[in-house]
């Protein structure tokens, strides 16, 4: 009697295992996108008392994982080098440097928190922007195009660089560069296999 209650709980125990690996085998997992760095860029509008300049980052990285059967990302996180922002400038750019401390503060990164999908509207992207050091809350519309096997991911991000504690640039007293940024990016690549890694974007 004992004996078959012994094999009955085995038999559960084993089957119960069984179903725990079927579902794990059978959920949906994460996969990377792999960006093609070709058709994929992040550009910063500025404007400025005579004049208005586009900043394009010649390298980032990004480790972006995806739920490929409901076309969701799960996971975004976006860093780069300031250093990589080119304006097309070189003195300009060493200003900038000069600017935003590069010494100290080298990197700016961004972590997605929450991605807010409502039909009829644009998916919103909550996450943390950090800068100079300082990190703010950032909210933003998203858009999603899935041409299998291809995934863009587009979106504009409106800021005010006072909020990281960077001062107001002004030249010769006449000239004066509006703290309030716009950056727009078009992120396109391929579903990898693997769950997830960090990918190198070189321009």
């Amino acid at each position: 009697m004992k004996n078959s209650r012994r094999r009955a709980l085995a038999v559960l125990v084993l089957g119960f295992a069984g179903a725990r690996l079927f579902a794990a085998e059978a959920a949906p997992a994460e996969r990377v996108l792999v960006l093609d760095p070709e058709h994929s860029s992040i550009e910063v509008q500025v404007h400025a008392t005579f004049d208005t300049f586009m900043g394009r980052l010649t390298r980032f990285q990004t480790d972006i994982s995806v739920d490929p059967e409901r076309g969701r990302t799960q996971r975004a996180v976006v860093t780069f080098a300031f250093a990589d922002l080119k304006t097309g400038r070189p003195g300009r750019d060493r200003d900038m440097l000069e600017w935003s401390e590069n010494n100290n503060f080298p990197t700016v990164e961004f972590h997605m928190e929450t991605l807010e999908q409502t039909p009829g509207a644009p998916a919103q992207a909550r996450g943390s922007l950090k800068i100079h050091g300082i990190e703010h809350a950032t909210t933003f519309p998203v858009s999603f195009l899935i041409e299998e096997p291809l995934y863009a991911i587009d979106g504009e991000v409106l800021l005010d660089y006072r909020d990281f504690g960077l001062p107001i640039i002004r030249k010769f007293f006449v000239l004066t560069v509006d703290p309030r940024l716009r950056v727009r990016f078009h992120l396109q690549g391929r579903l990898a296999v693997a769950d997830r890694m960090a990918v190198v974007v070189p321009r």
